[in-house]
């Protein structure tokens, strides 16, 4: 029977060089790719004109064609199938026609509107006794 020493450090578990190759090379290939996206994306929209249409010398404007507007179309009632990407449009408008507070007005309004008549009484009785 073979002698278990319980005190011994177990042997550490190595990798086999074909997986950290394999892993390396998935790797380093993501990373390639993500700079390659970024420097796509960061890069401004006129840098990609060739240089011969950017110097290219602009027509004179001319007198814009009138518009002729088509008269109005009567459309059918809406299915009740799209009434939920109305109701999706309702509300984004809504949360777009909020306006946006920062800073200081944003946290007067969060505070305004936890704040009942009894923890104002509360507040109140406190400045008073703390003198301020």
């Amino acid at each position: 029977m073979k002698r278990i020493d319980y005190y011994a450090a177990p042997e550490p578990w190595k990798v086999p060089k074909w997986m950290g190759v394999t892993l390396g090379v998935i790797f380093s290939a993501v990373a390639v790719m993500a700079v390659a996206l970024i420097v796509q994306l960061t890069r401004p929209a006129h840098a990609d004109v060739p240089p011969a249409v950017a110097t290219a010398a602009v027509p004179a404007p001319q007198a814009p064609a009138p518009v002729v507007t088509p008269p109005p179309v009567q459309t059918a009632v809406a299915p009740a199938i799209h009434t939920a990407p109305v109701k999706h449009a309702k509300l984004l408008h809504k949360k777009a026609a909020k306006p946006m507070m920062v800073g200081r007005a944003r946290s007067a309004a969060i505070l305004a509107r936890h704040d009942s008549h009894e923890k104002r009484k509360q507040k109140d009785d406190l400045d008073r006794m703390l003198g301020l």
